[in-house]
């Protein structure tokens, strides 16, 4: 997105990228009301134990007709089938729920946001995820070239819900 000023948020300050970073909890944004007109919160909602505080708080830092983009783990999420390694994974990386299910992402935000949900079921980042994740703690650059080929690929491949819910 090209825009003016670009600013990031994270608990721990580990900027990645070429923008301003703030270090702050996504419940206590450090920001006035109607400070931007676009929010993003990838991969972030499924590790935050107070969900509904921290959705509600990225809506409030949105302008009138803003956006807030959002994506999660599906309820249904699954890199391994079976119980323990996928548990012991999320846990890991710091998940706090499994994922959402529309209704459950739904529930959280205020009755006056629209919301429109899509699913990306992704089995082919699913299968490569390990990899990706490995080669991602020594270069981001690989694994950020791989991602836009894995999902045009998963793009022509049947849709479901085990992957990723955006909203």
């Amino acid at each position: 997105i090209k825009a003016p000023y670009k600013v990031g948020i994270d608990y721990s300050a580990r900027p990645i990228v070429d923008f301003d970073w703030v270090q702050s909890d996504g419940r206590f944004l450090p920001f006035a009301n109607s400070s931007f007109r676009h929010v993003f919160a990838f991969d972030v909602v499924e590790h935050i134990d107070d969900d509904v505080a921290m959705l509600h708080e990225a809506l409030r830092v949105l302008e009138s007709g803003g956006t807030l983009w959002l994506s999660t783990t599906a309820q249904k999420f699954v890199i391994f089938p079976g119980g323990f390694v996928q548990k012991r994974l999320e846990k890991s990386i710091g998940h706090v729920r499994q994922g959402y299910s529309a209704d459950m992402l739904t529930e959280r935000l205020p009755g006056t946001a629209v919301t429109d949900i899509w699913w990306w079921n992704e089995p082919a980042f699913r299968l490569t995820y390990i990899i990706l994740y490995a080669l991602k703690r020594i270069s981001y650059q690989f694994p950020n070239k791989l991602v836009p080929l894995l999902a045009s690929i998963d793009s022509r491949l049947k849709h479901g819900h085990s992957g990723h819910l955006f909203a």
